[in-house]
């Protein structure tokens, strides 16, 4: 989409998604993909997505309280603990708002 966007001239902006890398941003696609199946593996594989657009783009702060979200998800699926995960679901929420306020 880059290389498109060039050859016209033109900017993918970060208006909608909060990211100008469009690889950071499908790869935070993918991830609410897997997230919205609602099961422990696509849940695993939802936090692989959001922590590779994370990689991708440390300022995007969708990505970041995704994690959180699918981490918890595992969690409950589970029936684990969530105390001993809240300060990283915490680290997690803190990074999104901080990048993106309008998460919070």
């Amino acid at each position: 989409a880059t290389q498109v966007a060039t050859a016209l001239d033109v900017t993918v902006g970060a208006v909608a998604s909060g990211t100008t890398s469009v690889d950071a941003h499908l790869e935070y696609l993918r991830g609410l993909e897997a997230f919205g199946r609602y099961r422990v593996p696509e849940a695993k594989k939802a936090i692989a997505h959001f922590q590779r657009s994370q990689q991708l783009d440390p300022r995007y702060g969708a990505p970041y309280a995704a994690e959180a979200r699918a981490r918890a998800q595992v969690v409950q699926l589970t029936g684990g603990e969530i105390a001993p995960l809240r300060p990283e679901l915490r680290r997690l929420a803190e990074r999104a708002v901080e990048l993106s306020p309008g998460l919070g």
